[in-house]
């Protein structure tokens, strides 16, 4: 099954540390590009991640978040003593300079409150010297919360991965009917080869005659058949015309076994497309014909609406 480069993927979960939510999300791209964004708690653990994520994932441009809160506690909020009272001294030095003010002055408790600094988050504390307890920990430590955070990772992943074969299949099926109204029109040219050249020998004939009758000249009819003969080897497209099936039985077998294959078959569609592309813009210049012109204008915008879906194919 083919697989896009676009997916999102989720998973949430309980931890020592609290409860975790890992987000992956991707878009194409030629090559493979990985962006973390841990917490402090699991920076650590960040190489053992992008190993798991590189084995499942080759191409495209991957950001993969993590986020980790611990329930809410009475605890997790504490009031910063020294800065409060930093404040208020401050306040009352500046009352104190006006004796008036002084006698009515009164600490606005509300108003220190939202003063930066007062109120301090204790979960963010928390989680910075877990942060630095790991560091100091060495890798036992760090095995152990990579060996809990893991599960919930491949979880993601899978999660993720489904998401993008459900875009893969979507797009196979697209591919498919594609490269079979191409082989339509492939089919249609190959019953108007032949008559190009008898169209092209008739034609002549007829100048050839008017021509003739005009100047009173005879024309042997040896002469025009080397001439309709050149003019069929170069307007032959039989060659083209058998590259181009096989081209064509060669995707359609790319798309609907791509498993076959020991790696992506992102970068095998964009080769043969522009292979395909090659032999339909040959047909153009070589067919002498206006109606082949036509089924090679309307190839050429399959090809085009083909060549845009796989830039999404890893």
């Amino acid at each position: 099954m083919l697989t896009s480069m676009t997916g999102f993927g989720e998973a949430r979960g309980v931890l020592a540390l609290g409860n975790a939510r890992i987000e992956l999300r991707a878009v194409n791209n030629r090559h493979l590009k990985v962006t973390m964004k841990l917490p402090p708690p699991l920076e650590t653990i960040e190489p053992e991640l992008d190993r798991l994520v590189r084995s499942m994932v080759k191409r495209g441009t991957l950001t993969v978040s993590v986020r980790l809160d611990r329930p809410k506690t009475a605890e997790d909020y504490r009031l910063n003593l020294t800065a409060l009272a930093s404040y208020r001294d401050q306040l009352r030095q500046l009352a104190a300079r006006d004796e008036e003010t002084a006698r009515h002055f009164v600490v606005p408790w509300d108003g220190l409150l939202r003063l930066p600094g007062v109120v301090e988050d204790g979960r963010a504390a928390e989680l910075g010297d877990l942060s630095h307890h790991e560091h100091d920990g060495g890798e036992a430590q760090e095995a152990s919360l990579w060996n809990e955070f893991q599960p919930l990772c491949i979880e993601a992943l899978e999660r993720f991965q489904a998401d993008r074969r459900r875009e893969g299949s979507r797009m196979a099926t697209a591919l498919r009917e594609l490269a079979e109204a191409i082989g339509t029109r492939v089919e249609e040219v190959v019953a108007l080869a032949p008559r190009v050249a008898d169209a092209y020998r008739d034609r002549l004939l007829e100048r050839s005659r008017v021509w003739l009758e005009q100047v009173g000249v005879t024309l042997e009819l040896r002469d025009i058949a080397r001439e309709v003969a050149l003019f069929a080897d170069r307007c032959d497209i039989t060659e083209e015309l058998a590259r181009l099936r096989a081209h064509l039985v060669q995707f359609h077998h790319l798309v609907t076994h791509p498993s076959e294959r020991d790696e992506p078959c992102g970068r095998a569609l964009e080769f043969l497309v522009q292979e395909i592309g090659r032999e339909i813009n040959t047909l153009g210049a070589k067919a002498n014909d206006l109606e082949i012109t036509r089924h090679v204008l309307t190839m050429k915008n399959l090809l085009e609406s083909i060549r845009e879906l796989i830039q999404n194919i890893e």
